[in-house]
């Protein structure tokens, strides 16, 4: 508890950061994922904006727009006409908000990020389903891994990462910084090799 209490602060006082790295081959088998309620995922459609708006009300249209503008690419499941379920992913250079940084991507790697579900729908399966449906998508579009980062101290999302979406932690990114300098660090497990094999963008 006090070593959590300790990150925090830092995090806040924005002196120190940090987020495990994880990756998912898509070489891998994929394992079997449906939903407890009937879903269909696809990909959002620049029309169907107002549906997740209202799925995301916190969220900004003009963001999205600009997302799905630069080729980003949502993953969405519907249930009964309305969006319960969305996941964005990035190929090329992916932004890292809570580290105000860009990491550089390889060719066949993608980042994804932001999988949100309606609090309603939480433990139904409907987030490995999206999940799976994201990977799948990559997989067959010869991608060669996802990549995502998670708060070491979000223990559930990383149980359910590891046992359903089999990413697996290659190592960790983020930064210390004091006042307007800030040190980037990304460092990789032995045998993993950092995104896009290149460095950091502050």
């Amino acid at each position: 508890m006090i070593k959590r209490l300790w990150f925090k602060g830092l995090s806040r006082a924005r002196i120190y950061r940090r987020l495990i790295l994880r990756e998912r081959p898509l070489s891998q088998p994929f394992p079997q994922a449906s939903a407890r309620v009937p879903v269909c995922v696809r990909l959002l459609a620049a029309g169907e904006i107002d549906a997740y708006m209202a799925f995301r009300p916190d969220q900004s249209i003009a963001e999205v727009r600009r997302r799905l503008d630069e080729g980003q690419q949502c993953f969405v499941a519907w249930h009964d006409r309305r969006v319960i379920h969305a996941g964005w992913a990035v190929t090329g250079r992916a932004r890292i908000e809570y580290l105000s940084t860009e990491i550089a991507l390889a060719p066949d790697e993608v980042y994804a990020y932001e999988v949100f579900t309606s609090p309603a729908f939480r433990g139904l399966g409907v987030s490995p389903a999206g999940m799976l449906a994201m990977t799948r998508y990559f997989r067959d579009r010869g991608y060669r891994c996802v990549l995502t980062v998670i708060l070491p101290e979000n223990r559930s999302g990383v149980r359910l990462g590891e046992k359903v979406g089999r990413y697996r932690r290659i190592g960790v990114i983020g930064y210390v910084g004091l006042g307007s300098w800030r040190h980037v660090f990304c460092r990789v497990e032995r045998g993993a090799s950092p995104p896009g094999r290149a460095g950091l963008a502050p």
